[in-house]
């Protein structure tokens, strides 16, 4: 069969936030493995929610040889800095060459990526290994769902396919279908043609989950315009705090039959704009978060915690994980049993490693970019528990994956809990509060610094879920958003 190589440069860009990804942060391990290369692709990323490993787990059985190439993915944050990118380009080129007769191959992107030199970081990735492996070697790429997908993207490759679900929990069957399309390019040696059709308008991320209509609705039909001639059809919704000329929505279909093709995109871009109306909801402020908290506990019996997302402060999206907005108001409300997490503060967990637990110390906490509308909360906080940061994830979303936080530590200050960590990494797991002895399900209020991740495994015990508007970098409202580069006349669709 085939020689494979396959590799993966994951990240997300909030050109809006000041905070950048260095090299180092590409080679630490957060939920995900470090930078890894050869072989090591294989054994750090195997049995986990990444579409690199479902590529390689089917690739194996259908009997080709797979080479590792380079993998690494850094959390979310502002631009990547030009060495990072040039560094880890180096050492996929490298791997390229050093492989030698290289027959196809799969590459793992997110594809919302910005550097400090390319705004279209994704696609020079792309053009880069395009012009290493040459003009006939087949190249798959899998795409995040809020990929903003390029001309040239899309130029550079023989199919392309998207995550489906937003929480991600299909990342791995995306990449088995991956391997399905590369396989079918290998086998009947015809010629792919790529076609993107963008949309006219922004889909906050707040309400582009596919747990909930309209996106549910559209997501279960794209599988229709995938018959003969057509490979692949994906539906990615854009990663809108990004400021380049390619954000947001983007259809896109592959395969042999150039009309099917076009017509399959097209026809998932009608559906699209057809529900446009339909990607709205409310946005509360804290306070107001609260106090809406307040009357439906008045309503009875809670069957579990009201969640409160602070969404803007989602590391998920760009956000550090320290601003205090909520909490700050979770404590002014004073309502029994209230829990908010994660919180990224190293200092205040060196602090409480320090003192102990049982013990208490006063500090300045959180808001260390100074965001505007955000400060620090002076308080004396008593330390709960403490905790190493290494545990296995237990929802769907970071499936398979040990996570490392670093040491963590559980506070309470004016009555509420605070699970810090010494790394950010956005709550979407509940292990990451079972780690310091927080059961989730008997919590009053929850609040979650994520936009929509946590619905993967909190959604089935929450009486209720409010997306809140507190102080942060990922701006839940694109209409708020200063854009200087994005495609002329796109609408920046209101979020409530």
């Amino acid at each position: 069969m085939a020689r494979i190589a396959l590799g993966g440069f994951h990240h997300e860009t909030n050109t809006f936030a000041t905070s950048t990804a260095t090299y180092d942060d590409f080679v630490a391990s957060d939920a995900w493995p470090g930078l890894c290369s050869g072989d090591d692709v294989f054994k750090l990323t195997h049995g986990i929610n990444l579409a690199v490993s479902g590529f390689g787990d089917v690739a194996k059985k259908m009997g080709h040889e797979l080479v590792g190439l380079v993998w690494c993915a850094a959390p979310p944050s502002g631009l990547v800095t030009n060495d990072a990118f040039e560094a880890i380009m180096e050492l996929m080129l490298a791997s390229i060459k050093d492989a030698e007769n290289i027959d196809a191959v799969f590459m793992d992107l997110h594809g919302a990526m910005v550097s400090e030199n390319f705004s279209d970081g994704d696609g020079e990735i792309l053009n880069r290994i395009r012009t290493a492996v040459g003009p006939d070697v087949p190249i798959v790429v899998a795409l995040d769902f809020h990929a903003n997908i390029s001309a040239k993207m899309c130029s550079m490759v023989d199919g392309l396919v998207v995550y489906r679900t937003y929480p991600h929990v299909d990342m791995k069957q995306t990449g088995e279908r991956a391997a399905n399309i590369l396989n079918q390019i290998i086998i009947d040696t015809k010629k792919r043609h790529v076609e993107l059709v963008s949309a006219p308008f922004l889909v906050p991320l707040t309400w582009q989950a596919t747990t909930s209509e309209p996106a549910k609705g559209i997501y279960a039909r794209l599988r229709e315009f995938e018959t003969d001639g057509v490979d692949a059809v994906s539906l990615a919704m854009g990663f809108p705090p990004a400021d380049v000329f390619d954000c947001g929505p983007a259809a896109v279909a592959s395969g042999s039959d150039i009309e099917m093709v076009k017509k399959a995109a097209n026809g998932v871009m009608r559906l699209l704009v057809g529900c446009e109306k339909d990607f709205a909801g409310t946005l509360y402020s804290p306070d107001e978060a609260l106090l809406r908290a307040k009357e439906i506990m008045a309503q009875g019996k809670l069957s579990g915690p009201v969640i409160l997302a602070d969404t803007q402060d989602n590391p998920g999206g760009g956000g550090d994980g320290d601003t205090t907005g909520l909490l700050k108001a979770m404590i002014k409300a004073g309502i029994d049993n209230s829990v908010i997490g994660i919180f990224a503060e190293p200092i205040a967990v060196q602090t409480a490693t320090g003192v102990g637990t049982g013990n208490s110390f006063e500090m300045d906490f959180g808001a260390r970019k100074r965001i505007y509308g955000d400060t620090p909360l002076h308080a004396t906080f008593k330390v709960l528990a403490l905790g190493s940061g290494s545990f296995m994830a237990e929802g769907p979303f970071y499936a398979g994956a040990k996570i490392d936080l670093g040491p963590m530590a559980l506070l309470e200050t004016g009555g509420v809990k605070i699970v810090v960590s010494s790394k950010k990494q956005q709550a979407a797991d509940r292990a990451m509060f079972g780690h310091l002895g927080i059961d989730v399900n008997k919590c009053a209020i929850l609040g979650l610094k994520s936009s929509v991740h946590f619905r993967a495994d909190f959604e089935k015990i929450a009486s209720d879920i409010l997306i809140v508007e507190a102080p942060g970098v990922n701006t839940a409202d694109p209409r708020k958003l200063n854009y200087r580069n994005i495609r002329p006349n796109v609408k920046r669709f209101p979020a409530s």
